[in-house]
């Protein structure tokens, strides 16, 4: 699935609004940029819904070509499973803690999918669980770089202050300073 064919799904209602009602503190919280969770939406065969995607946007700080799509899918909400009760949903991610929220099954390539009610509270502190574990163990999209121009700052804070959390985890002294291994 390209993540390209993805749009902005309506926010409205249900669980969707529930969910993007809580994405300004967790943006906040997890020291994103604004508006960097979405729900999209996967328009399948015949313009139906074939699923939804919870995402998180890596604004690009400098050019890179490699990939022209910024966004990274932390989970996957596939409707439609049970034809006898449409309110349960199947949620696909790589969080291991879908196990907390039911009997998650893991595939081969070590993604877990856990079915639920998406009218319950417990659904949306699901797909709550999935956007911290995904930006935790996030990979970065940019190319790995040394250190940014606030190297000496980030020695003398141990820690990486750039304001760009996700563009940050490609920075190379980042890590050695999570390691403790100040350099400047």
């Amino acid at each position: 699935m390209n993540e390209n064919e993805f749009v902005e799904a309506d926010a409205s209602e249900g669980w969707q609004e529930r969910l993007t009602g809580m994405f300004p503190a967790l943006e906040q919280e997890l020291h994103l940029t604004e508006h960097a969770l979405s729900v999209l939406v996967n328009p399948g065969k015949d313009n139906r819904i074939s699923s939804y995607a919870v995402c998180v946007y890596e604004p690009d700080l400098v050019e890179d070509k490699r990939n022209g799509s910024r966004n990274t899918v932390l989970a996957r909400i596939r409707e439609g499973i049970l034809k006898s009760n449409p309110d349960i949903v199947a949620v696909d991610s790589r969080n291991p803690g879908l196990k907390e929220f039911g009997e998650a099954v893991e595939d081969i390539n070590g993604r877990f999918s856990v079915r639920m009610d998406k009218n319950s509270e417990n659904f949306v502190k699901c797909l709550e669980n999935c956007i911290r574990y995904g930006i935790e163990n996030y990979v970065p999209k940019a190319a790995a770089f040394a250190c940014c121009a606030r190297y000496k700052e980030c020695s003398e804070k141990k820690r990486c202050i750039h304001p760009n959390t996700l563009y940050a985890k490609a920075c190379e002294y980042r890590k050695n300073l999570e390691n403790g291994r100040v350099f400047y």
